[in-house]
């Protein structure tokens, strides 16, 4: 047995201890997703907005806004994705301020850069 010590919080404990609203999401009621794949969605959501450069996002955030997000299902250059529909609810409007596909058979999370319409692979490291 290895003994482990925390050293620090992790950027989405850091996200859940600022952030202590429980996002909100939506998705047709034709669509059938099992809890586990929901709860999967959330996370990957949980953790772009933790660790986003996007200063939309990072300002919702700071501003403590209602955030949610839609799930809907896209197909893109023969490829389907998980489409997350990131929002802010702010004074009775609601703002999207992110599209974010989900390759599920790689487990990658992509940004949608709208003006040149590509899809660029999120690396908070970057």
């Amino acid at each position: 047995m290895l003994a482990v010590k925390k050293t620090k919080d992790g950027p989405v404990a850091l996200f859940r201890k600022k952030y202590k609203k429980e996002l909100k999401y939506w998705w047709p009621r034709d669509k059938e997703y099992t809890n586990d794949y929901l709860r999967r969605l959330y996370l990957e959501a949980e953790y772009y907005l933790a660790c986003s450069g996007n200063k939309l996002v990072r300002l919702a955030v700071e501003s403590n806004e209602d955030l949610s997000y839609s799930i809907e299902e896209r197909e893109r250059d023969d490829k389907n994705y998980i489409v997350l529909g990131i929002s802010s609810t702010s004074g009775g409007h609601s703002n999207i301020l992110q599209w974010l596909y989900y390759d599920q058979e790689e487990g990658r999370l992509y940004e949608y850069d709208l003006p040149n319409d590509r899809l660029v692979l999120f690396d908070p490291a970057e």
